[in-house]
């Protein structure tokens, strides 16, 4: 499956990965979701894992371009695909690092648009989920929600909307194989 990203007010191709250090080895690098002790740390599957790219220009983590969610025993892992599919991973994330000067912050949040795709398959695309605190340097606890992060599957048709944690909406559609995700 090919992945895509919802962050920072735009929808891009890949998803950038956490390392340790710029020299982690690929295997070793994970996708973070959520926040603080609410945060998952997602894997690559060992046997066969999802191809990272590193080098120049990329960020510490590198690029996941393509990866399959396979179920493991403390979660999900994701592995390298081992054949064309016409579904998407999406990474959304809510979390807005940078607040705007007079304007509360609110619940970042995210929801499929069934008004196009009627479907009764919401729990079965997705993955996982993991949630931020609002306040992430003073409090980390479950009454201290801010954010809510996921790793999905959409399917040719589907609609989703994204609202940060400053009231940005992006709304994004999995228009064609060939047009991939596309902000609205």
């Amino acid at each position: 499956m090919k992945v895509y990203t919802i962050d920072d007010r735009r929808v891009y191709r890949g998803a950038m990965m956490n390392a340790k250090s710029v020299n982690q080895p690929a295997q070793y690098r994970t996708l973070y979701l959520g926040g603080g002790s609410n945060g998952k740390e997602i894997p690559l599957f060992n046997k066969n894992p999802a191809e990272v790219l590193c080098g120049s220009g990329m960020p510490w983590g590198g690029v996941l371009k393509e990866a399959h969610p396979v179920e493991i025993r403390d979660g999900v892992a994701l592995a390298k695909p081992n054949r064309d599919s016409d579904r998407i991973l999406v990474v959304v994330k809510t979390r807005d690092a940078s607040g705007r000067e007079g304007c509360k912050r609110q619940m970042g949040v995210w929801n499929f648009d069934y008004t196009s795709t009627p479907t009764c398959e919401v729990s079965d695309q997705i993955v996982t989920q993991a949630t931020g605190p609002k306040d992430y340097y003073s409090r980390q606890d479950d009454m201290n929600i801010g954010w809510h992060d996921a790793l999905i599957v959409m399917k040719v048709g589907d609609v989703i909307t994204t609202t940060d944690q400053n009231g940005f909406t992006v709304r994004a559609k999995y228009a064609s194989v060939e047009q991939g995700l596309k902000q609205e």
